[in-house]
């Protein structure tokens, strides 16, 4: 299937394929059933009519929460179909009166927002309200909603970070940003084809859910979302697909993924979150995948660069890179330094944040703060993140390769280092070990001393059963921060 020279915003796509094919699968959610794309399509004509006739405007802001994932697709697509923005929460999040949920002039929820929390017209997202959407009778003029074109610069969809380190950053992207990404993603993965199924091993309201759903769109193909847990029934009911796994969670999806390899050539991984343990490739390429990709990117930047069956990052296409040092200028190639970046996903900013803008915005550029080097022109090796780079008394220590030392201990599931500050404001070492059953006694005490040998500094050691994580799996190295603050 050749690319399509079209810009269609996600409904858009809706409204193609359902004209084309409208008993062919578009959604299998893991409890709920299958959809076509006939029958998606419809039940999302009907929620933007009946927004539309509540008095949903083009441009206006709309949160949506609803753990009923079909739900939550049909309201995010309807209010995309009307013009609108929109931004998925958690029930958590609504009910603890989200910063941003306070910003919404519409919230489409089945919880309700916590008291005072929101400034616009909240819609319950629950059963009743479902009956009602399939009682209308869609008509021609209804799906011909799916096919309205909207200013492609306008933001359509608004993003938040993983907030490792701490509060999330809200950042928004456009219908062009978003077809960019997909036409990169097309181009990256060399075919396009409606065979091909896209995998969510995770639920919306995760970034990484609300992309495999517009690029299954774009593509014209199902979007199977299915627990990792349930990962081996998948692999037997499919012959062609593409998965998204969080580096985290990589040794479960392997664990489950033990036949079928004689399809690999036509199965696809793409790994986030991390860069893949080199002994790890050998058990995806080409036992289990036929292409099996490190993505390097950011939230606020999808598609940038690609590491493909344990090579280095190569930039996508139309993406560029530099390394700068602290003051922003240009270091000597192949020297070490920031990563700066930019593509035409770039968002402009972030969203009622200028200190942080200013912080990363740069001359047209993205600064990641993550560490990294360009040994040729179009090539990336990554370090780590700069903003984790711990600086005791001018001794200056990049977590990643004490970790990796730490991580290899018998027993230990995951170790992140840190520098906290004491109550004299003198930052210290600390080590954080997961792991069910540990027990600090004198023999973990010295493999923990001579995995941090290096450092030249004393370390404090804590051990727990399990580490604070984001969704995606990523450690939230902020909390831990304020955890052991008093240590």
């Amino acid at each position: 299937m050749e690319n399509n020279p079209i810009m269609r915003s996600a409904v858009n796509w809706l409204g193609y394929w359902a004209n084309i094919g409208p008993d062919e699968t578009a959604l299998v959610i893991e409890g709920d059933g299958r959809f076509t794309f006939g029958q998606l399509a419809a039940s999302v004509a009907a929620m933007a009519r009946w927004l539309a006739e509540a008095g949903m405007q083009p441009g206006a802001l709309v949160g949506i929460e609803s753990d009923d994932q079909h739900r939550h697709i049909v309201a995010l697509l309807a209010a995309e179909a009307l013009g609108a923005c929109t931004v998925s929460f958690s029930a958590g999040e609504v009910r603890s009166g989200d910063a941003v949920v306070g910003r919404c002039d519409w919230v489409l929820s089945e919880a309700a927002p916590a008291a005072g929390a929101g400034r616009g017209q909240w819609v319950r997202l629950d059963a009743a309200f479902a009956a009602t959407l399939a009682a209308m009778t869609v008509g021609p003029e209804d799906l011909a909603r799916l096919s309205v074109a909207h200013d492609p610069h306008a933001l359509c969809r608004l993003s938040r970070s993983s907030g490792t380190s701490g509060d999330r950053k809200i950042f928004g992207h456009s219908i062009a940003q978003l077809d960019s990404h997909c036409r990169c993603r097309e181009r990256f993965y060399k075919t396009r084809s409606r065979s091909r199924a896209f995998i969510a091993l995770y639920r919306l309201p995760l970034s990484v859910v609300y992309m495999l759903l517009l690029e299954s769109l774009y593509n014209g193909s199902a979007l199977c979302m299915v627990t990792i847990g349930n990962f081996d029934r998948v692999v037997a009911d499919l012959t062609e697909f593409h998965v998204s796994v969080v580096l985290a969670q990589l040794p479960l999806l392997i664990d489950k993924y033990q036949t079928g390899f004689e399809h690999a050539p036509v199965r696809w991984l793409n790994v986030i979150g991390g860069e893949v343990p080199a002994p790890l490739w050998a058990q995806l390429y080409p036992l289990r995948f036929g292409h099996a990709a490190n993505a390097y990117t950011t939230s606020e930047m999808k598609a940038f660069a690609f590491g493909t069956n344990g090579e280095a990052y190569t930039l996508a296409d139309d993406a560029e890179a530099r390394i700068v040092d602290a003051e922003g200028q240009k270091v000597a190639e192949g020297q070490s330094g920031l990563i700066e970046m930019r593509s035409p996903r770039m968002p402009r900013e972030y969203l009622w944040a200028p200190e942080l803008t200013e912080k990363h915005f740069v001359d047209g550029w993205f600064r990641t703060f993550d560490v990294g080097q360009m040994p040729k022109p179009g090539q990336l090796v990554v370090g780590g993140r700069g903003d984790d780079l711990i600086n005791i008394g001018s001794i200056k220590i990049m977590p990643d390769l004490y970790e990796a030392r730490l991580r290899a201990i018998p027993g230990v599931k995951e170790a992140v280092v840190i520098g906290i500050p004491d109550q004299n404001q003198m930052v210290q070492l600390h080590a954080v070990l997961e792991g069910e059953g540990l027990v600090l006694d004198a023999a973990l005490s010295a493999a923990i001393r001579a995995a941090m040998a290096g450092t030249a500094v004393d370390c404090w050691t804590h051990v727990v059963p399990a580490l604070p994580r984001t969704e995606t799996g990523k450690v939230r190295r902020g909390e831990l921060r304020q955890v052991f603050a008093t240590a």
